[in-house]
């Protein structure tokens, strides 16, 4: 049975440099407040994930970052794999995928709140940066 995503290849957007990241992008032929919308939310997603790369890094953990931060994105490579590499079990690296997805939303909702007048539009924020993202 395939997960979610399955059978799909992401790409890692943020690996990309600028010129291949304007390649992919789409003629900007659409509603111009939805592109801009769309930028805004790579951009905090950009964002927080840099900051969890620094706090990763800081706290010493910067390798296992660099491992699952594939898992962020739902391109997560084979945890036993993944597992082996690193000398953990496959439960202790669910775990550190669990704190790592919780720390990222942490983070995201934190920029987010940067954006909005009150605290109760974090959701409204946040279901919004994903219905972009998938082109609602």
């Amino acid at each position: 049975m395939l997960k979610r995503g399955g059978g799909r290849k992401f790409l890692e957007w943020d690996a990309l440099d600028p010129e291949a990241r304007y390649a992919l992008e789409p003629a900007q032929s659409g509603d111009p407040d939805l592109a801009y919308d769309r930028e805004w939310a790579l951009e905090l997603i950009a964002r927080a994930k840099e900051k969890l790369r620094a706090e990763s890094e800081a706290g010493g953990k910067g390798e296992l970052f660099e491992a699952l931060k594939k898992s962020l994105t739902g391109d997560e490579p084979s945890r036993s794999e993944t597992a082996a590499r690193l000398g953990l079990t496959e439960g202790a690296l669910k775990a550190a995928v669990h704190r790592l997805r919780e720390r990222y939303r942490e983070l995201l909702r934190a920029e987010i709140a940067e954006t909005v007048n009150t605290r109760t539009e974090i959701d409204d924020e946040m279901r919004y940066l994903v219905a972009v993202l998938r082109g609602r």
